[in-house]
């Protein structure tokens, strides 16, 4: 999982989990592991407002941050501008989430087993972003340099990752339609 990986590849490693049951499980995969510091609780509550991280992920929790931030009237915009509050000069945020508009969703999937089939792509109460509003996103909470990439299916179980630069720079003529559609918004 992302969170060894991460042990293994950085000096240290502070893992926030806000769901019990996967804080758990965490920390029984991963007793061995040294260098890692979990902490299992509400974002908020933390005891960490002087920490500062050269890397901060948000792998699948922006769409819960109405959780968290309940009195705000942008939640989304919140939890990003506290995450940044959290860098270091030169820090950078890694953010996963599911777009809307996916592969998973348009062909009818859904994200939960109570969820109707194409209820992302038409229901505009999804608390789930396109590229276009996560981009907008960004821009309000003045993150700037970021990147975009595209694993199909999705980020979770993803085969295959595009980015930006390789949709522009394909010669492949048979993956120029899939992305022809995210650079239109842009020409």
């Amino acid at each position: 999982n992302l969170t060894s990986m991460l042990c293994e590849k950085c000096e240290y490693v502070t893992s926030i989990e806000f769901s019990k049951r996967r804080g758990e499980a965490i920390a029984k995969r991963l007793k061995d592991i040294e260098n890692l510091e979990l902490i299992i609780g509400d974002l908020l509550d933390l005891n960490i407002e002087n920490s500062k991280y050269d890397y901060v992920t948000i792998i699948g929790f922006l769409e819960y941050a109405p959780i968290f931030f309940k009195q705000s009237k942008n939640p989304y915009l919140e939890l990003l501008l506290w995450v940044k509050s959290k860098l270091k000069p030169d820090g950078k945020i890694l953010l996963a989430l599911n777009n809307s508009l996916g592969v998973q969703y348009l062909v009818g999937g859904s994200s939960s087993e109570n969820e109707a089939p194409f209820n992302k792509i038409y229901n505009n109460s999804s608390n789930y972003f396109t590229r276009t509003g996560i981009q907008k996103l960004l821009n309000e909470a003045n993150l700037e340099n970021f990147k975009f990439y595209y694993p199909l299916p999705n980020y979770e179980i993803s085969n295959v990752i595009f980015s930006d630069d390789c949709s522009k720079n394909n010669s492949n003529p048979k993956l120029r339609p899939i992305f022809a559609p995210a650079f239109a918004e842009k020409e």
